[in-house]
């Protein structure tokens, strides 16, 4: 029978688990239904209606900007945080709400960014939510962009360290789950290329700049305090992107994106009553998708073993 990567991926993750439970036939049998699940659910009427919802409200989206004759990464990025953040996607118009300890429901690895992405319906999230989606908008579109996994503290000496560790393993795909605490979008907009973080209303966008992203500014200083090491490799999104050869955009570009963003967030707000109608038109599928997500987090409730 066919085992994926996700699958062996879980496995070795907890493989020490696998160990201690090896003489217990009761919890064997728990890991049996999991990978059983696991090979099954994608013919599953619940996980079919997700994608075909989820399908619908990309091509509603697609119709707006159409609308709204915007059509660049940046534009699209900043389309994407102004729905989130201001409700226009969450069943019950909410502004979106952080919560980081919120629980996934189990998935192979070509889902990550679909069983992911779909949370921002339910109104709470956190980045790994709020980057998938950007994620399956961009590709909708047809804009180059990557998943990227980061590590956010004030220790730059630390941060150093993490992203040289992280590079040793970058040629042979090897990625420390534990160096990571944080997942942004890489977007490349005809050329520009740069890190946009839409986990908070505040849309923040990064330029690149050897293997770190330093907030936009209209001089060359660099905060370090404020940068974030970019690891080649990372484990919601397994794709190798060289970030360390990310070319580094100028003080005009960079000032040219934060002018498209702020148009952008003018044009929007200028049309406030289209997004209200997006907003009633996608409130069915949003609903849909959330109670299809429900079934399928009470049914994963009975493979105890997570």
């Amino acid at each position: 029978m066919f085992i994926d990567e996700f699958i062996r991926g879980y496995i070795e993750l907890n493989k020490q688990q696998l160990l201690e439970i090896k003489d217990n036939i009761h919890e064997i049998k728990i890991l049996s239904q999991i990978i059983k699940y696991l090979l099954t659910y994608q013919t599953q009427e619940d996980y079919i209606k997700i994608k075909e919802n989820f399908n619908i409200v990309l091509d509603n989206i697609e119709l707006l900007a159409n609308t709204l004759d915007i059509k660049n990464g940046t534009e699209l990025i900043t389309l994407c945080s102004f729905l989130i953040h201001n409700g226009y996607l969450s069943e019950k118009v909410y502004s979106y709400s952080f919560d980081d300890i919120k629980k996934d429901i189990l998935r192979k690895e070509c889902d990550n960014v679909l069983m992911c992405a779909i949370n921002v319906f339910s109104g709470t999230g956190c980045c790994r939510h709020t980057a998938t989606f950007a994620k399956a908008m961009l590709d909708r579109f047809n804009i180059q962009n990557s998943l990227v996994e980061i590590y956010s503290t004030d220790n730059f000496e630390l941060k150093e360290k993490l992203l040289a560790f992280n590079n040793k393993y970058k040629n042979i795909g090897i990625f420390h789950h534990d160096i990571a605490n944080h997942l942004v979008n890489y977007i490349n907009d005809n050329g520009y290329e740069y890190i946009a973080d839409i986990t908070s209303s505040m849309l923040y966008l990064r330029y690149a700049y050897n293997g770190f992203a330093y907030p936009f500014a209209n001089n060359l200083t660099k905060n370090k305090t404020l940068a974030f090491p970019l690891y080649n490799y990372g484990r919601i999104y397994y794709k190798k992107i060289n970030y360390d050869e990310i070319r580094t955009l100028t003080i005009e570009e960079q000032q040219e994106i934060n002018q498209r963003v702020k148009n952008a967030i003018e044009l929007f707000t200028k049309n406030h009553k289209l997004f209200v109608e997006f907003y009633f038109q996608n409130e069915r599928y949003y609903h849909k998708i959330n109670k299809s997500y429900g079934r399928i987090s009470e049914k994963e409730k009975r493979l105890v073993l997570r």
